[in-house]
Protein backbone atom coordinates (compact mmCIF):
# COMPACT_ATOMS: atom_id res chain seq x y z
CA UNK A 1 0.00 0.00 0.00
CA UNK A 2 2.85 2.91 1.04
CA UNK A 3 4.78 1.70 -2.19
CA UNK A 4 1.71 2.36 -4.43
CA UNK A 5 0.84 5.44 -2.54
CA UNK A 6 4.31 6.22 -3.60
CA UNK A 7 4.13 5.62 -6.95
CA UNK A 8 1.45 8.00 -7.42
CA UNK A 9 3.03 10.48 -5.69
CA UNK A 10 3.53 13.52 -8.28
CA UNK A 11 7.10 14.85 -7.87
CA UNK A 12 6.36 18.04 -10.64
CA UNK A 13 4.29 19.62 -7.67
CA UNK A 14 7.32 20.30 -5.33
CA UNK A 15 9.04 23.08 -4.70
CA UNK A 16 11.47 23.98 -6.95
CA UNK A 17 12.87 26.83 -5.64
CA UNK A 18 15.76 26.91 -2.96
CA UNK A 19 17.46 29.93 -1.27
CA UNK A 20 21.29 30.27 -0.31
CA UNK A 21 21.97 31.48 2.56
CA UNK A 22 25.22 33.59 2.79
CA UNK A 23 27.22 31.06 5.05
CA UNK A 24 27.34 28.56 3.06
CA UNK A 25 24.83 25.86 1.13
CA UNK A 26 22.17 25.51 3.46
CA UNK A 27 18.84 25.61 1.51
CA UNK A 28 15.06 25.38 2.22
CA UNK A 29 12.23 24.43 -0.33
CA UNK A 30 9.62 27.23 -0.89
CA UNK A 31 6.74 28.10 -2.93
CA UNK A 32 7.59 31.58 -4.04
CA UNK A 33 10.09 32.75 -6.89
CA UNK A 34 13.24 34.19 -5.21
CA UNK A 35 13.00 37.90 -6.60
CA UNK A 36 9.16 37.66 -5.10
CA UNK A 37 10.74 36.98 -1.73
CA UNK A 38 13.06 39.78 -1.82
CA UNK A 39 10.48 41.85 -2.63
CA UNK A 40 8.40 40.95 -0.23
CA UNK A 41 11.37 41.64 2.47
CA UNK A 42 12.14 44.71 1.03
CA UNK A 43 8.64 45.75 1.60
CA UNK A 44 9.21 45.00 5.15
CA UNK A 45 12.13 46.34 5.76
CA UNK A 46 10.80 50.04 4.26
CA UNK A 47 7.42 49.49 6.53
CA UNK A 48 9.64 49.39 9.36
CA UNK A 49 11.79 52.30 8.68
CA UNK A 50 8.08 53.92 8.18
CA UNK A 51 7.31 53.32 11.49
CA UNK A 52 10.61 54.94 12.57
CA UNK A 53 9.68 58.17 10.64
CA UNK A 54 6.29 58.35 12.12
CA UNK A 55 7.54 57.91 15.77
CA UNK A 56 8.83 61.33 15.47
CA UNK A 57 5.42 62.95 15.30
CA UNK A 58 4.73 60.97 18.88
CA UNK A 59 2.99 57.39 17.28
CA UNK A 60 2.05 58.57 13.80
CA UNK A 61 -0.68 57.19 11.45
CA UNK A 62 1.08 53.16 11.77
CA UNK A 63 3.30 50.99 13.90
CA UNK A 64 2.74 50.33 17.79
CA UNK A 65 2.51 53.42 19.85
CA UNK A 66 5.94 54.97 20.55
CA UNK A 67 6.01 57.56 23.77
CA UNK A 68 9.17 59.10 21.50
CA UNK A 69 11.95 58.19 19.72
CA UNK A 70 15.38 57.63 21.45
CA UNK A 71 13.89 56.86 24.87
CA UNK A 72 16.22 54.15 25.83
CA UNK A 73 19.11 56.20 24.43
CA UNK A 74 18.14 58.96 26.80
CA UNK A 75 19.41 56.64 29.48
CA UNK A 76 23.06 56.23 27.54
CA UNK A 77 23.16 60.02 26.97
CA UNK A 78 22.53 61.25 30.15
CA UNK A 79 24.26 58.55 32.34
CA UNK A 80 27.75 59.76 30.38
CA UNK A 81 27.38 63.43 31.21
CA UNK A 82 26.56 62.38 34.57
CA UNK A 83 29.83 60.05 34.34
CA UNK A 84 31.93 62.74 33.07
CA UNK A 85 30.24 65.79 35.87
CA UNK A 86 31.51 63.07 38.34
CA UNK A 87 28.09 62.13 39.37
CA UNK A 88 28.32 58.62 39.59
CA UNK A 89 25.75 58.57 42.44
CA UNK A 90 22.19 59.61 40.03
CA UNK A 91 23.32 56.41 38.51
CA UNK A 92 22.72 54.00 41.51
CA UNK A 93 19.59 55.72 42.00
CA UNK A 94 16.98 54.74 39.79
CA UNK A 95 14.02 57.03 40.96
CA UNK A 96 16.46 60.64 40.36
CA UNK A 97 17.90 59.16 37.33
CA UNK A 98 14.48 58.91 36.01
CA UNK A 99 13.40 62.44 37.18
CA UNK A 100 16.41 63.65 35.33
CA UNK A 101 15.23 62.05 32.18
CA UNK A 102 11.96 63.44 32.26
CA UNK A 103 13.21 66.49 33.50
CA UNK A 104 15.61 67.17 30.68
CA UNK A 105 13.58 65.28 28.16
CA UNK A 106 9.93 66.66 28.84
CA UNK A 107 9.49 68.24 25.42
CA UNK A 108 11.05 65.64 23.69
CA UNK A 109 8.59 62.90 25.45
CA UNK A 110 5.00 62.26 24.83
CA UNK A 111 4.25 61.45 28.16
CA UNK A 112 6.64 60.98 31.42
CA UNK A 113 8.71 58.11 31.87
CA UNK A 114 7.46 55.62 34.64
CA UNK A 115 11.19 54.06 35.42
CA UNK A 116 14.11 54.08 33.40
CA UNK A 117 17.75 52.63 35.15
CA UNK A 118 21.07 52.48 34.80
CA UNK A 119 21.38 48.54 34.52
CA UNK A 120 24.25 47.98 32.54
CA UNK A 121 28.16 47.98 33.24
CA UNK A 122 30.68 50.79 33.84
CA UNK A 123 32.87 50.25 31.37
CA UNK A 124 30.24 50.68 28.36
CA UNK A 125 30.16 54.26 29.96
CA UNK A 126 33.52 54.15 28.18
CA UNK A 127 31.87 53.89 25.03
CA UNK A 128 29.31 56.31 25.47
CA UNK A 129 31.65 59.23 26.42
CA UNK A 130 32.55 60.80 22.91
CA UNK A 131 28.75 60.63 22.41
CA UNK A 132 27.45 62.08 25.39
CA UNK A 133 29.53 65.85 24.45
CA UNK A 134 27.58 65.99 21.37
CA UNK A 135 23.86 67.29 21.71
CA UNK A 136 21.16 64.80 22.22
CA UNK A 137 20.05 64.63 18.82
CA UNK A 138 23.25 64.43 17.13
CA UNK A 139 24.27 62.02 19.50
CA UNK A 140 21.29 59.53 18.97
CA UNK A 141 22.01 59.90 15.29
CA UNK A 142 25.76 59.52 15.72
CA UNK A 143 25.64 56.37 18.16
CA UNK A 144 23.15 54.54 15.70
CA UNK A 145 25.20 55.16 12.47
CA UNK A 146 28.56 54.07 13.81
CA UNK A 147 26.65 51.36 15.09
CA UNK A 148 25.59 50.30 11.50
CA UNK A 149 28.52 51.06 10.19
CA UNK A 150 30.44 48.88 12.88
CA UNK A 151 27.42 46.02 12.21
CA UNK A 152 28.34 46.09 8.05
CA UNK A 153 32.11 45.74 9.03
CA UNK A 154 32.29 43.02 11.63
CA UNK A 155 29.98 41.03 9.24
CA UNK A 156 31.86 41.80 6.37
CA UNK A 157 35.10 40.40 8.26
CA UNK A 158 33.23 37.22 9.45
CA UNK A 159 31.38 36.40 6.02
CA UNK A 160 34.59 37.15 4.28
CA UNK A 161 33.77 36.68 -0.02
CA UNK A 162 33.06 38.64 -2.53
CA UNK A 163 31.64 41.95 -3.00
CA UNK A 164 27.93 40.78 -4.00
CA UNK A 165 28.26 38.67 -0.53
CA UNK A 166 28.79 41.89 1.03
CA UNK A 167 26.32 43.97 0.12
CA UNK A 168 23.51 41.27 0.63
CA UNK A 169 24.78 41.96 3.85
CA UNK A 170 24.96 45.39 4.07
CA UNK A 171 21.11 45.61 2.18
CA UNK A 172 19.58 42.83 4.58
CA UNK A 173 21.04 44.19 7.21
CA UNK A 174 19.68 47.47 6.74
CA UNK A 175 16.42 46.32 5.75
CA UNK A 176 15.58 43.50 8.95
CA UNK A 177 13.17 45.30 10.91
CA UNK A 178 15.23 44.52 13.91
CA UNK A 179 17.62 47.67 12.76
CA UNK A 180 14.81 50.26 12.52
CA UNK A 181 13.24 49.07 15.66
CA UNK A 182 17.13 49.49 17.67
CA UNK A 183 16.96 52.95 15.48
CA UNK A 184 13.73 54.09 16.81
CA UNK A 185 14.91 52.47 20.99
CA UNK A 186 18.16 54.06 20.43
CA UNK A 187 19.49 50.96 21.72
CA UNK A 188 22.63 49.09 21.22
CA UNK A 189 22.13 45.73 19.37
CA UNK A 190 24.12 47.11 16.17
CA UNK A 191 27.07 47.63 18.32
CA UNK A 192 26.43 44.14 20.16
CA UNK A 193 26.20 42.42 16.81
CA UNK A 194 29.40 44.62 15.62
CA UNK A 195 31.15 43.13 18.83
CA UNK A 196 29.50 39.28 18.07
CA UNK A 197 31.10 38.92 14.38
CA UNK A 198 34.28 40.97 15.45
CA UNK A 199 35.04 38.48 18.15
CA UNK A 200 34.08 35.99 16.01
CA UNK A 201 36.08 36.22 13.69
CA UNK A 202 38.94 37.25 15.35
CA UNK A 203 38.87 33.92 17.53
CA UNK A 204 38.25 32.39 14.29
CA UNK A 205 34.90 30.36 13.38
CA UNK A 206 35.80 26.88 15.54
CA UNK A 207 36.94 28.75 18.51
CA UNK A 208 33.59 30.55 18.70
CA UNK A 209 31.56 27.73 18.97
CA UNK A 210 32.75 27.30 22.09
CA UNK A 211 29.78 28.89 24.10
CA UNK A 212 32.05 30.28 27.20
CA UNK A 213 34.72 32.04 24.39
CA UNK A 214 31.46 33.49 22.83
CA UNK A 215 30.27 35.10 25.84
CA UNK A 216 33.74 36.28 27.09
CA UNK A 217 33.54 38.79 23.71
CA UNK A 218 30.06 40.70 24.38
CA UNK A 219 29.50 41.77 27.74
CA UNK A 220 27.52 45.46 27.29
CA UNK A 221 24.92 44.19 29.41
CA UNK A 222 24.69 41.72 32.24
CA UNK A 223 22.51 39.12 30.63
CA UNK A 224 24.94 38.78 27.62
CA UNK A 225 23.50 35.97 25.55
CA UNK A 226 20.22 36.92 25.27
CA UNK A 227 20.88 40.51 24.10
CA UNK A 228 21.98 39.07 20.68
CA UNK A 229 19.11 36.47 20.19
CA UNK A 230 16.90 39.48 21.16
Amino acid sequence: MTADRGADYDRSVEPRVAIRYLGGHSQFAAGYDHALIVVIGGVIGLYSWLVFVMAFDHDGLIGPRYNAPGVDYMVYWLAARAAMAGDFALLADPVAFTDQINTHFHAWLSAPLSLFAWLYPPHFLLILLPFAVLPFALSYAAFQITSFIAAVAAGSYFWAGDARRRAVWLVGLALAPATSVNAIAGQNALLTLALLLGGAGLFGRRDFERPSRAQNSLDLKHRSAPVFSA
